[in-house]
C-alpha cells in the first residue's frame, strides 16, 4: 500500500510540473518506509516472511494515521486501492516465478543438475576463462524465479566444486556463484526483480528488465574480478589489495559511465568505446593493463570535464546582468 500512496503523490507532483518531484515525495513522504526498514529489521531477527509482512503492515496503518491526520478519512480507500492493486502486481511476478520454476525442476528433476559441475568442466576444457563463462550461464539459468539464498544454496552445490577443482580458491569460488544467483534477478527472461519493479510502476516488463540488464552490466564483470584478483578478498599483500581495490573500483565507475553514456556530458561511440576498453584493462589483472587503461580513462574524463566547464562558460556567458 505505501507503494501506491508514494507513487499518487508523485504522479501528483509531476501533473503541477514539479523538477523535483522524488525529493520532494521523499521530504514530505518519506515516513511510509519506515513499514519497509521493519520488514527488513523483522526478516533480520530470524522471524518467518509472514510475520514481517505483518509487522510492517501495521507499521504502515500507525503511521498513516500518525502523520497525516487531515487524510485519514482515505484510510480505508487506500486500503480498498491497495487491495484492489495487489493481484495484478503479484501476477506478473507469478508468471515469471512459475516459468523459472518449469526450467529449474527440469534440470534438477532429470539429473542435469547432478552433472551439471563435471559437463561444464568438460566444456571448457581446462580454460578458466571459459569455465567462468559457462559457470556464470548455467548459475543464471538455475537461479531464475528464485530468491538469492535459495539460489546460492543450490549453485555452491552444483557449481562451486567445479571452480574449486581447477585451482580457484573457496572464496572466490563461492562469492562467483553468489553474484551469479544475485544477477539473475535483473537478467530476462525472467528477472523477478525487474518483473515486480515494472509492476509497481506500470512499466513494460520486458522494457524494465532490458534497461535493468544494461544499466546493471558491470555486475556481471564483479565475479571475473574477485576469480583473476583475488587480493581484493584479503588474500595476497597488503600492497596488492590496495592496488587492485583501486584498480577494481576505478574500472566499475568507467564501465558503468561507458554503458549509461554519460560522464559529465552525453559520450558519443568513440568516448564510450575508449572508456570501455580503459575500464576493462583496468578490472583485469596486471600493473601493464591498469596503466593504459588509466591512462585512457583520465583522457575521456578530463576531456569530458573540459567539455562541460566550455559548455557551462558559454550559457553563463549569453545571459543577462
Amino acid at each position: 500500500m505505501q507503494w501506491f500512496i508514494l507513487k499518487h503523490d508523485v504522479l501528483c507532483l509531476k501533473a503541477e510540473g514539479s523538477s523535483e518531484s522524488a525529493l520532494l515525495v521523499i521530504k514530505q513522504r518519506g515516513y511510509l518506509l519506515m513499514s519497509v526498514v521493519v520488514m527488513l529489521v523483522v526478516l533480520s531477527s530470524g522471524y518467518s516472511p509472514t510475520l514481517a509482512a505483518l509487522y510492517a503492515l501495521g507499521t504502515l496503518v500507525l503511521t498513516q494515521i500518525i502523520f497525516e491526520p487531515k487524510r485519514r478519512s482515505d484510510f480505508f480507500a487506500n486500503c480498498l486501492k491497495a487491495m484492489d492493486d495487489a493481484p495484478r502486481v503479484i501476477a506478473q511476478i507469478t508468471i515469471a516465478s512459475a516459468v523459472g520454476g518449469i526450467i529449474v525442476g527440469v534440470v534438477t528433476q532429470t539429473g542435469l543438475g547432478l552433472r551439471m559441475s563435471s559437463m561444464v568442466l568438460n566444456f571448457s576444457h581446462g580454460y578458466l576463462s571459459l569455465l567462468l563463462v559457462l559457470t556464470m550461464f548455467c548459475g543464471i539459468i538455475l537461479g531464475m524465479g528464485m530468491p538469492t539464498p535459495a539460489a546460492y544454496i543450490i549453485l555452491a552445490v552444483l557449481l562451486a566444486p567445479g571452480l574449486i577443482d581447477v585451482g580457484v580458491p573457496d572464496l572466490a569460488a563461492h562469492l562467483f556463484v553468489m553474484y551469479c544467483a544475485g544477477i539473475s534477478a535483473i537478467t530476462p527472461p525472467v528477472a523477478l526483480a525487474s518483473y515486480a519493479a515494472a509492476a509497481i510502476a506500470n512499466a513494460d516488463p520486458w522494457k524494465t528488465s532490458l534497461t535493468a540488464l544494461r544499466l546493471g552490466l558491470a555486475s556481471f564483470i564483479i565475479p571475473f574480478i574477485f576469480v583473476f584478483s583475488p587480493a581484493l578478498l584479503g588474500i595476497g599483500p597488503v600492497s596488492q589489495m590496495i592496488v587492485d581495490t583501486a584498480a577494481a573500483f576505478i574500472g566499475v565507475l568507467a564501465l558503468a559511465a561507458a554503458l549509461i553514456g554519460w560522464l559529465f556530458i552525453v559520450m558519443n561511440i568513440f568516448l564510450r568505446l575508449t572508456l570501455f576498453t580503459g575500464a576493462i584493462m583496468m578490472i583485469m589483472p596486471g600493473l601493464l593493463g591498469d596503466s593504459l587503461g588509466l591512462a585512457l580513462i583520465m583522457g575521456v574524463t578530463v576531456f569530458c570535464w573540459s567539455r562541460r566547464r566550455l559548455v557551462s562558460g558559454q550559457e553563463s556567458s549569453v545571459l543577462p546582468g
